[in-house]
């Protein structure tokens, strides 16, 4: 996932250019992860950064 504003990490920023390129889909916001998770009826708990390219998104389905 990219950061919000898509400044940051310039490396994950070139894989999304790239892949809007050859498949015309690109990387995602850390944002936009968390509001489909919350129309979904997910509680979700803070962004964990696991490494330059990859953020975990957890979310609980309340009972």
């Amino acid at each position: 996932m990219i950061d919000d504003e898509r400044r940051d990490a310039a490396f994950g920023l070139l894989m999304s250019l790239n892949m809007a390129m050859i498949s015309g889909s690109s990387e995602y916001t850390v944002s936009e992860g968390i509001g489909w998770m919350k129309e979904a009826g997910f509680e979700v708990e803070q962004p964990v950064a696991l490494n330059e390219l990859s953020t975990l998104l957890i979310g609980n389905k309340p009972v």
